[in-house]
């Protein structure tokens, strides 16, 4: 038996398992059934005699784990396995040419489009005779980092043409694939023009004859000073003496009143005292300590009103 024949008939092995789908189908209503696995693990036994006379239904169980493992095998060696220089090239000539990739859109019908676009990139690339079939999803992620090495590396570049200080700049060896990346993101990593400021570009002539800088006016660009005529300024400062007069004015107004209310206050007391002398004298009071008491309190009484009285005659004073 040749090798394609072996192919051919574990090929066969393999559809015929995936017709069975009480043997691999977990949501499948037969795949609980122990009668019915027990038949299609006797088809493929009988199918599996084709390359082994002596097969069984423990030798078909084997045969399918066997399966199962080398597939498992090779995918584990598809994602180890990096990308040689000519397929990264490869996988960046396809994207080159697709415009659907390049497009910055991210509504749901443009992410549709890429998605479909990197699986027929996904064709196109392992047609070519690559070392190992790749993914959908192993190619993007290698574009994305393509992406971020390319920006990183222009990034490095810019600021080694703006490094200031002296000594040789550092070293950063040539990379056509990155450059070629760094090309078809465009702007997003050779950075904007601005107008004033930063990194602005000035356009500065100079001449042989007159080797002299042209720079712009200063005194054009800087805002214009209120101006204050001396009008204003006396109305203002005759304001503010008004203002402070006033407050003199009011201040010496309380002082009177406070002074006026002190005056009240004391002539009040002083007419309660009289009274109370004169009850003493036609009731004839023989004690004349409690007189005396009586005209002491109101006189502590008056106390605090006589150094009002004292107060005001000096803020009149001052006035």
């Amino acid at each position: 038996m040749t090798s394609q024949e072996e192919k051919d008939i574990i090929k066969d092995f393999i559809d015929l398992y995936r017709d069975l789908t009480c043997l691999w189908d977990v949501s499948s209503e037969d795949y609980k059934d122990t009668s019915q696995r027990k038949t299609a693990w006797g088809i493929l036994a009988e199918k599996l005699k084709d390359l082994d006379p002596n097969a069984n239904e423990l030798s078909a169980k084997k045969k399918v784990d066997h399966l199962k493992y080398s597939y498992h095998r090779e995918i584990k060696k598809s994602k180890v396995k990096a990308l040689t220089k000519e397929e990264t090239k490869m996988l960046v000539a396809l994207v080159q040419g697709s415009k659907v990739i390049n497009n910055k859109t991210t509504n749901a019908t443009s992410n549709k489009l890429k998605n479909e676009e990197w699986i027929s990139i996904t064709e196109k690339f392992n047609s070519c005779g690559s070392s190992c079939p790749r993914t959908a999803n192993q190619l993007r992620m290698k574009w994305e980092n393509l992406k971020k090495n390319a920006r990183r590396r222009s990034t490095m570049i810019r600021m080694n043409q703006l490094k200031t200080g002296g000594g040789t700049p550092e070293y950063i060896p040539p990379d056509d694939i990155l450059d070629t990346v760094s090309s078809l993101l465009g702007s997003t990593v050779e950075g904007f023009t601005v107008e004033f400021g930063g990194d602005a570009e000035m356009n500065v002539s100079i001449s042989n004859d007159n080797p002299k800088v042209q720079l712009p006016d200063v005194d054009k660009l800087l805002p214009e000073t209120p101006t204050v005529s001396n009008e204003d300024w006396r109305r203002k400062k005759m304001m503010m003496v008004e203002g402070r007069e006033t407050w003199q004015w009011l201040h010496i107004m309380h002082q009177k009143k406070t002074y006026l209310d002190a005056n009240v206050e004391n002539i009040y007391l002083q007419n309660e005292k009289l009274k109370l002398e004169i009850a003493a004298l036609k009731n004839n009071i023989s004690n004349s300590s409690e007189i005396l008491q009586t005209s002491t309190q109101v006189e502590e009484c008056a106390q605090p009103y006589a150094k009002i009285d004292k107060y005001t005659h000096n803020c009149k004073q001052d006035a």
